[in-house]
């Protein structure tokens, strides 16, 4: 069962690429934006843009605006779905600091800020924790060797 935030963030990206949610998807209003979750703020960042002809934005701010919901799009939405299983979290946050640095072509500023914020969270980011990618089907057995060959040194 897919949480209700999860469900909405899903639906809306669906909306925001210009397919078609489920007949019962509803917008709805938003509620409280808890400092630690960035899913209420990309929500949020969805929901302005997919409603900014309503709004009284000008357009160095709707331009932003799309800038951060693309890279909530292509960059940062795939990696936070997967990273619920935590054998995957160790290769996936890799694969999310590749993709945030190639999208410095894309956007400088934005995945600036984003390595930023990411960054203050790679405190969990041990050898312990690293051992988790050896039971990754995602990681190559090539990989996986010289993981477990860097462990006996």
């Amino acid at each position: 069962m897919v949480r209700d935030n999860y469900r909405e963030l899903i639906e809306l990206l669906i909306v925001f690429l210009g397919g078609d949610a489920e007949n019962k998807f509803k917008i709805r209003p938003p509620g409280a934006m808890p400092q630690a979750i960035w899913m209420a703020r990309a929500i949020y960042s969805l929901k302005l843009s997919l409603f900014s002809s309503q709004l009284k934005l000008n357009t160095k701010d709707k331009e932003a605006l799309l800038d951060v919901c693309l890279f909530i799009v292509t960059i940062y939405v795939k990696p936070w779905l997967q990273w619920i299983l935590a054998v995957k979290a160790p290769y996936k946050d890799l694969c999310f600091l590749k993709s945030r640095k190639a999208y410095e072509n894309v956007n400088k500023s934005i995945s600036k800020a984003a390595l930023q914020k990411f960054s203050q969270h790679l405190w969990y980011f041990t050898d312990e924790k690293a051992v988790l990618a050896l039971f990754d089907d995602d990681v190559d057995e090539e990989t996986k060797l010289k993981m477990v060959a860097n462990l006996h040194k």
